[in-house]
């Protein structure tokens, strides 16, 4: 089936999000009473959905127009109603801790800057006035870069689309989520309604709701598929519930299995709602058997796959690359979102043509980071003159680069009786305890002379004083502005005295 007469699996109500918490849009046609808002003023509404309205906006401090997301206080269930002061604190306290936990992840998407995931510019709590004129606070609002465009699902129907030029638009968001993985973020609700293209045709993604940079505290381990058929999926008032797992967070019918069954989400739970999003929009229908949502989600429950129309004209090495996208188990998945990239990229010629050359200018980070780009990472650490080593390392490293590190400078040193090295933290993050650990090892080589670090990051400084102290004597090791200045100082500690 080509782009030209396919037809999109229709959306259901299973198609949108859903939030498991205290913080969700009350079900409402406008804003009933005025809203206090710092500095914004509200111009009309342009969407609504499970986690928010969202209105356009003028900043009148800045003279520019910007969209403002509203997420008010769910309204209380007959459940909630309870006189029990105690419980009634509890949840007060609760819907707290949920508007401080949404206003931190706010903050830092703030920072999250690319081309292809729509900024945020700021985030804070609005209310209203009650009757005798006492601010009420309602909820919490987040100010994004105001798109002039339609979301993907839109894009997608609005006319014909060609395959490539859907692939193209999907790369454009697939590079956005690159981004976040590598910041720490995983979306844990990609859909195309949750993706932007504006008049240029640049794909933006955007509400990263679900978003946190630290994992939950969820199950881990060897998943396997659900034997059973699922008992009972039901919805209503915004909220799915299944026998199963309880309460869920996401889009069922973009879910990745591990959110249905309530193990560890990350990046690989993105991955596989991107590829299941870009099946449908490429191929016309979905990957899992089933003439309504809830079948198909029971098929993916079970690891059941639809073999692809045979008219298709896809690649089949894009529908190969998406398959392996969906498996079942995220172990079975590509290592990472830009491993992912690589292969549907038809115009690169394989993992041959990543080289250390082509990776200068990339931030790396343990989920974006494919294994034939980690393999070009060892090959960094080289020989840039006899005797001085150049320790060339992705800015969030991990216990698996830093070993492999070890073992190829085991190789570099064994034809010398001293070295240097030098150590580029320009770009890097400090890392964990137990990686710190394991990087103090390393330190520790009796053939190793002398350590520059480059770093003008006076936090840097800092944090790479805790790593070499305690492993290196007095004098053994430096911290410099630049690269040139840690390498004079490294080749100066390997001339005889």
């Amino acid at each position: 089936m080509t782009a030209e007469n396919k037809t999109l699996v229709p959306v259901d109500a299973l198609g949108a999000t859903i939030a498991d918490g205290s913080l969700v849009e009350a079900p409402s046609e406008g804003v009933t009473h005025p809203i206090e808002l710092p500095r914004y003023t509200l111009l009309k509404t342009i969407g609504s959905g499970g986690f928010g309205q969202v209105y356009a906006a003028r900043d009148p401090i800045l003279d520019r127009k910007v969209a403002i997301k509203l997420l008010r206080r769910a309204a209380p269930t007959h459940e909630d109603e309870d006189p029990d002061e105690e419980r009634d604190s509890e949840r007060n306290r609760s819907q707290q801790r949920a508007r401080r936990k949404l206003l931190r992840e706010a903050h830092a998407l703030a920072k999250l800057a690319h081309p292809n995931i729509v900024a945020v510019y700021d985030a804070g709590t609005y209310g209203h006035k009650d009757e005798a004129g006492v601010s009420v606070e309602d909820g919490v609002f987040i100010v994004m870069e105001l798109i002039d465009g339609m979301t993907l699902d839109r894009w997608l129907t609005a006319q014909q689309r060609g395959w490539k030029e859907i692939l193209t638009a999907f790369r454009a968001a697939g590079d956005g989520l690159v981004a976040a993985h590598a910041k720490g973020f995983a979306h844990r609700d990609f859909k195309p309604g949750n993706v932007m293209v504006n008049r240029a045709g640049v794909a933006k993604v955007l509400d990263f709701g679900l978003a946190s940079a630290q994992l939950r505290s969820e199950k881990t381990g060897a998943m396997q598929p659900v034997d059973a058929p699922l008992d009972s999926i039901a919805l209503a008032n915004e909220s799915v519930s299944m026998s199963q797992t309880g309460k869920l967070t996401g889009t069922p019918a973009y879910m990745a299995p591990e959110q249905f069954l309530g193990w560890a989400t990350g990046p690989h739970s993105d991955q596989f709602s991107y590829c299941l999003a870009l099946y449908e929009a490429l191929l016309g229908c979905s990957p899992f058997p089933g003439e309504t949502s809830i079948e198909r989600i029971s098929a993916m429950l079970r690891s059941q796959y639809a073999e692809p129309p045979a008219t298709s004209q896809i690649p089949p090495r894009v529908i190969e690359a998406l398959r392996r996208g969906l498996s079942f188990r995220y172990q079975d998945r590509f290592s990472s979102m830009s491993a992912l990239l690589d292969t549907l990229d038809l115009s690169a010629k394989g993992p041959t043509d990543i080289s250390p050359a082509t990776l200068t200018n990339r931030l790396f980070h343990e989920h974006n980071t494919s294994r034939a780009e980690q393999r070009a990472i060892r090959d960094c650490i080289q020989w840039l003159e006899p005797g001085i080593i150049r320790y060339w390392e992705v800015p969030m490293p991990t216990i698996y680069t830093v070993a492999q590190m070890r073992i190829q400078l085991d190789e570099l040193v064994r034809s010398v009786e001293i070295y240097g090295m030098v150590v580029d933290l320009r770009r890097a993050y400090m890392p964990s305890q137990n990686v710190m650990e394991v990087i103090r090892g390393l330190f520790m080589d009796p053939h190793l002379i002398h350590v520059a670090a480059a770093t003008p990051d006076p936090v840097f400084r800092f944090g790479a004083s805790f790593v070499f102290e305690p492993v290196r004597a007095p004098g053994t090791w430096t911290l410099h502005d630049t690269v040139d200045e840690a390498l004079e100082r490294a080749r100066a500690a390997l001339q005889p005295t």
